[in-house]
C-alpha cells in the first residue's frame, strides 16, 4: 500500500510515522531494512517540501529526528550490504548528521532533567557501542575464519566512531559526565 502511495506522491504525514514504525520492525542488515530506511527519507524529503500551513507539530518535531536517526542507519546499512555483495578494496566512509544538527533535531525532546544535550550525547553514544559491537563481531567472526585481509568495512565503521566521538561538545560532556560520576562515589 505504501509503495502505491510512494509511486503515486499521494503521500501524508500519517505514512512517514507508519513506515518509520515498520522500519524499526525491520530485521537489522537486511535488503528490506535498507529499503524501508530509503522510503522512510523519500516520505519526509516529499513532504518536508509540501509543507503547508496545515502541517501538524508532529511531523515538525518528529520529522528531522527520524531523519537524522534513518540517515545514519541507512549509511550503516549500505556499508553492511555493499560488504555482503562484493569485496571491497576501496575505502567505505559513513556519514552521519553533523552533531549540531542531530542536537538540535533532538532539542523538542528534552526538559529540565534530560536537556539536549545530554539527550544527543547519549543517543550518538548508543549508535557507537553498536557500530563498535558490530566492529569487534567482524574482527572476531574474520580471524576465526583465518581471513587476514584488512576489514574495510570494520575500519569505517570505526572511522565513523571517531569523527565525532571527538567533537569538543562531545568530549565535553564525557569529561562532565566522569566528574559527576566521581563525585558520586566518593561519598560511598
Amino acid at each position: 500500500m505504501l509503495s502505491k502511495k510512494i509511486h503515486n506522491g499521494d503521500l501524508d504525514e500519517a505514512d512517514l510515522f507508519a513506515t518509520y514504525f515498520l522500519a524499526l520492525r525491520s530485521k537489522w542488515h537486511s535488503l528490506s531494512s535498507l529499503k524501508r530506511y530509503e522510503n522512510c527519507i523519500r516520505i519526509y524529503r516529499f513532504l518536508e517540501h509540501r509543507m503547508t500551513p496545515r502541517t501538524t507539530s508532529l511531523f515538525t518535531i518528529y520529522g528531522p529526528f527520524i531523519l537524522d536517526e534513518f540517515t545514519t542507519w541507512l549509511n550503516m546499512e549500505r556499508v553492511l550490504q555493499l560488504d555482503r555483495r562484493s569485496s571491497i578494496s576501496e575505502r567505505v566512509r559513513i556519514e552521519w548528521p553533523p552533531f549540531s544538527l542531530f542536537r538540535q533535531h533532538i532539542n523538542p525532546f528534552s526538559n529540565e532533567k534530560w536537556p539536549s544535550f545530554h539527550l544527543a550525547c547519549v543517543l550518538l553514544l548508543w549508535y557507537y557501542l553498536r557500530l563498535l559491537a558490530t566492529s569487534i563481531v567482524r574482527v572476531v567472526d574474520r580471524h576465526c575464519r583465518a581471513n587476514s585481509q584488512k576489514d574495510q568495512v570494520a575500519e569505517a565503521l570505526v572511522d565513523a566512531v571517531k569523527c565525532q566521538f571527538y567533537d569538543p561538545n562531545l568530549q565535553a560532556f564525557l569529561v562532565a559526565a566522569e566528574s559527576s560520576s566521581r563525585a558520586g562515589n566518593s561519598g560511598t
